[in-house]
């Protein structure tokens, strides 16, 4: 069996193992951490299934096309390597959107902290200088629970938008995945197929 076909197999293998990974890691990733596999969702594991799957395609493409000067198989083969980028991107950019967002929510919880310190210390000034202390006390009270409640409400209804906005782009980044993935198995498939042909002719 000749070097380049040896590449082809090895690529297949790869890329299907590759588009199964992204599936099973968007859609079940209970089965890894059941299995004691939680390491296989991290994004490392990811990246190097990935950058294999498109290795291997890169070198049987570079070992084909001198041979059947196929556009169809160096079509599949760049369209392939391509959408496991494009995949990688989205999901990284999920991943970093996380840590981004979770920073702004400590950050704000601090400025509100800090807020509220100051204007209770202001508040309470006030009121041993005024006769009428208890009465403006209580209203700020209610305002400041009027305040927060709302703040609240919405730094909640921010999260909700995000969360479902990730997971949405994690999913379609694990769907571009697993068809980049197929395509590159399609690739390999036919690159054999078309290998043998010349040389048989």
């Amino acid at each position: 069996m000749a070097a380049g076909e040896w590449t082809d197999r090895f690529g297949s293998v790869a890329s299907t193992v590759c588009a199964l990974h992204c599936a099973l890691c968007a859609f079940l990733p209970v089965v890894f951490s059941a299995t004691g596999l939680g390491f296989m969702l991290a994004p490392k594991t990811e990246w190097t299934f990935a950058i294999v799957a498109m290795l291997f395609a890169a070198a049987a493409l570079m070992y084909g096309w001198p041979k059947h000067r196929s556009r169809r198989i160096a079509g599949l083969m760049a369209v392939g390597i391509v959408g496991l980028m494009v995949s990688r991107g989205l999901e990284m950019g999920v991943d970093h959107h996380d840590h981004g967002t979770s920073g702004d929510h400590h950050g704000s919880e601090g400025d509100v902290h800090a807020s509220d310190h100051h204007g209770s210390e202001g508040h309470a000034d006030e009121a041993d200088g005024d006769h009428h202390g208890d009465a403006a006390e209580g209203g700020h009270a209610d305002h400041k629970a009027h305040h927060d409640g709302e703040a609240e409400e919405t730094h909640g209804d921010h999260e909700d938008h995000h969360d479902g906005e990730g997971d949405w782009v994690h999913q379609a980044g694990a769907l571009v995945g697993v068809f980049s993935g197929l395509i590159l198995l399609v690739g390999h498939i036919s690159n054999i197929r078309a290998i043998r042909r010349k040389r048989d002719d």
